[in-house]
């Protein structure tokens, strides 16, 4: 969800629309900080929404249980901002290159067992005992993953500007 909300938010500009925002940004570090902080704004509600709803049908969570769901939400939402940056106009200029793209790479993220960012999560959930540890290791995928995407997707915008 993250992934694709972000490409939204960033393809939402007409390139020449985006080039008077960048010279009018001055920087561009400042422009993709905006659109971080705008997608994870709307991941921080969703998360709200999702977690309240979630209370409510089964009548209250233990603070266990609401402290791993959260820290799960904002995993994949780093990373599915992380997955949407390179994803967007950006960096691919057409549609088909952007869908095809992020559904590799959500893919990837999602069902390759070796790569710690979002599958040990959901194993580790449905599984007994504690979570901490998979949900832990998701977080610090996606904040690593979100911090480099965000990096060379400046590099790569700054080269072509």
């Amino acid at each position: 969800m993250a992934c694709w909300l972000t490409v939204a938010l960033v393809d939402a500009e007409d390139p020449v629309q985006r080039l008077f925002t960048l010279v009018h940004a001055r920087r561009l570090s400042t422009v993709l900080t905006g659109f971080v902080a705008a997608a994870a704004l709307c991941c921080v509600v969703l998360t709200a929404v999702s977690l309240a709803w979630a209370a409510l049908v089964h009548h209250g969570l233990p603070a266990a249980v609401l402290n791993d769901g959260v820290v799960a939400h904002a995993a994949c939402a780093a990373a599915g901002i992380g997955l949407g940056l390179p994803c967007s106009r950006l960096v691919l200029p057409r549609i088909g290159y952007t869908v095809l793209a992020a559904l590799v790479l959500l893919g990837v993220v999602l069902l390759v067992r070796w790569v710690p960012v979002v599958n040990p999560m959901p194993r580790s959930l449905t599984g007994a005992g504690s979570h901490t540890g998979a949900v832990a290791l998701g977080l610090l995928g996606g904040v690593l993953l979100l911090v480099v995407s965000a990096a060379v997707t400046g590099r790569i915008v700054h080269r072509r500007a």
